[in-house]
């Protein structure tokens, strides 16, 4: 039998559950008038009007570049998260052996240790593969926002 405790069981399962049941609430949960979602929306509909009104679009562009830095930001940092935990998964031995000596901790065997990596290494995978599909999409918008017809009476 695998040496896996009863609670971590529980806490994957719940983890998982949570995560499911999140995603289809926002994917495909009843669309609200009142939520920071349908704020943005409408904040982005009326600033893509004020485009096509400006002749200057160099703060557009200013914003879309922020924007995308913050996505860019976000998935590097995955990356190196996930560079972290592929080594510690590597020196598991070392890693249990120095946790196994700090007082307050539970005996984990490496087994357990594998397990919890794996499930951070699947976590921040998604969330490297989220942020970069961002940043495409922002540099989707940046073609967009460039390819606008001009402003009325500045041609």
């Amino acid at each position: 039998m695998l040496e896996i405790p009863v609670t971590d069981v529980v806490a994957l399962l719940w983890f998982a559950g949570i995560w499911v049941g999140y995603t289809i609430y926002t994917d495909r949960g009843k669309p609200r008038t009142h939520s920071l979602r349908a704020a943005m929306h409408k904040n982005r509909y009326r600033w893509m009007q004020q485009v096509l009104k400006r002749e200057n679009r160099l703060l557009d562009a200013n914003v879309l570049g922020q924007l995308a830095h913050g996505a860019s930001f976000f998935a590097s940092t995955s990356a190196v998260i996930l560079v972290g935990l592929f080594t510690i998964l590597g020196a598991k031995r070392d890693v249990t052996a120095f946790v196994s000596n700090l007082p307050f901790v539970e005996k984990t065997t490496p087994l357990q240790w594998e397990l919890r990596l794996l499930v951070l290494i699947i976590i921040f995978t998604h969330a490297f593969f989220k942020f970069t599909w961002g940043l495409r999409q922002f540099n989707y918008c940046a073609v967009l926002v460039g390819a606008a017809p001009a402003a009325k009476g500045s041609i």
